[in-house]
């Protein structure tokens, strides 16, 4: 049963390590005192109570993501009167992201579990998540561009690379694209630090995941020194690991630029909120048949089909304006309508 954690919140959530003279043990005790959390820090007392003798032995919980509020312990992987040694992993707690384990700082004993657990559905996870991006839409001024691209020769090249046994996908192409462009473009490659755009000097793309706790990104580092496969490699491992509820905080915390495609549910275009304190999101849809009027070699009108899809580019207007922005994707269309600038 997964219990209730709140950060810095109602006391009576709360459950914390004490230590008892002679023979250390620790317990997990309810309601006498609390915990508060700084970003980055970990847990600090900041009550105290007489009744209790010894020293309290501190639990090291660093705030594991920016937007965490609460975590739920999902399971106790030590008993009551079991042996603890530091290190030992004691509980998985699952924040608004990802499943982690809670280890010891200190040798001890786990005298007891005490309080009331109480289950908290998929469902303050998918609220947090949806919360945290009403306040970007609402704090940070959004500007949109939109561009239509061809993906024949993307196409092309993957059908090519399918005959020697190399998978990967049109959004591994898209990915790359972005990278690439992010790097002819580094005025792009910003975050907002609260007062003004801060150059970020590494490119690491998050891809938006679906899972059943909503959307999760995933970052591919480093990604436009990386090749198409090995981004097709590093977006299934990290993929399945969060859809596994097994990402590891610095595998989904920083990015500098996010994608989030959703051309595999039918989706032809849309527009995606920024995740904040990155400048900029890629929204893609589909990639559908359209038909156009070119000329052959003779000056003949005829029609041929293309494969278009269309990416809108959410960025903080503080930060990419609009002529940035308007820059920035038609190099990513030029570089994606020409995988050969890609390797």
């Amino acid at each position: 049963m997964a219990a209730s954690w709140r950060l810095g919140c109602d006391p009576r959530l709360l459950r914390y390590l004490v230590g008892f003279p002679g023979r250390r043990s620790v317990g997990l005790v309810k309601g006498a005192l609390g915990w508060s959390v700084s970003r980055g820090a970990n847990w600090r007392w900041f009550h105290s109570t007489q009744w209790l003798r010894g020293d309290p032995i501190k639990i090291l919980m660093p705030s594991l993501s920016p937007t965490m509020e609460e975590g739920n312990i999902v399971k106790w992987l030590k008993k009551e009167g079991e042996a603890v040694s530091a290190g030992d992993a004691l509980c998985e707690i699952e924040t608004d992201k990802a499943v982690v384990t809670l280890d010891a700082s200190d040798d001890g004993i786990l005298a007891k579990i005490v309080g009331t657990f109480t289950e908290i559905p998929a469902s303050n996870i998918r609220r947090v998540i949806a919360k945290r991006l009403t306040e970007s839409k609402s704090t940070v001024p959004h500007a949109y561009a939109t561009a239509d691209c061809d993906l024949g020769a993307v196409l092309k090249v993957r059908q090519d690379l399918v005959k020697d046994d190399i998978k990967v996908s049109v959004n591994d192409f898209i990915i790359k694209a972005a990278a690439v462009t992010l790097k002819q473009m580094p005025d792009v490659n910003v975050s907002w630090d609260g007062e003004g755009p801060k150059q970020l000097p590494f490119i690491d793309i998050s891809v938006a995941v679906a899972t059943d706790k909503g959307l999760l990104t995933p970052i591919i580092k480093d990604a436009a020194a990386k090749g198409i496969q090995e981004i097709a490699d590093s977006v299934k491992a990290l993929s399945k690991k969060a859809r596994d509820g097994k990402l590891l905080p610095e595998e989904y915390q920083g990015g500098s630029f996010s994608i989030s495609n959703l051309g595999m549910f039918g989706i032809d275009e849309f527009t995606a909120v920024i995740n904040p304190p990155q400048a900029c999101i890629l929204a893609v849809g589909r990639f559908r048949p359209v038909l156009k009027l070119t000329e052959d070699e003779e000056g003949n009108a005829k029609l041929q089909q293309r494969q278009l899809i269309t990416v809108t580019m959410s960025s903080d207007s503080r930060v990419v304006d609009d002529e940035l922005a308007t820059r920035f994707l038609k190099s990513f269309k030029a570089n994606l309508e020409n995988p050969i600038r890609l390797a």
